[in-house]
């Protein structure tokens, strides 16, 4: 039974949405051209098959690079393990405790820290190059340092 303040499911109304999906550059608008794209000044020249095909390029960028450095660090963590524990090099001391156990527990953290460094680096360069291929231009920083 629904509550007196929530009205019953006769008197709902349909909610609409748009009617299509909207295109790569009223996605990435920021707020003052989104104004001036809804009073009609286009920005960048592509269609939208071409904006889709240009959206689908740089999601296959991101995801390569996600895909390269995930699997780097992988093997790099599969191989130091074997070198640890196969090798005598993992029973030598480190103030009182095995290397096979100082690596793995704070050596890899470091790595780690540097290849999400690079990752962030390298998919702003992406998209930065993206909106270069699109024509957007990309939104302004205030004095805060925020998009407008």
């Amino acid at each position: 039974m629904s509550s007196p303040e929530e009205p019953s499911p006769a008197t709902w109304s349909a909610v609409r949405g748009p009617r299509a999906v909207p295109s790569v550059r009223e996605a990435l608008l920021s707020s003052g051209q989104a104004a001036e794209h809804a009073l009609g000044a286009e920005q960048g020249d592509l269609s939208r098959a071409e904006s889709a095909a240009a959206v689908r390029r740089l999601m296959r960028a991101q995801l390569r690079l996600a895909l390269v450095l995930g699997v780097g660090f992988f093997v790099l963590l599969v191989l130091v393990g074997l070198l640890l524990t196969a090798t005598p090099i993992g029973a030598l001391l480190l103030a009182g405790v095995p290397l096979a156990w100082v690596v793995p527990g704070v050596g890899f953290f470091p790595v780690l820290l540097g290849t999400a460094w690079f990752f962030q680096r390298r998919a702003e360069a992406n998209e930065r190059r993206w909106v270069e291929v699109v024509g957007l231009t990309p939104p302004t920083p205030d004095a805060d340092g925020e998009p407008r």
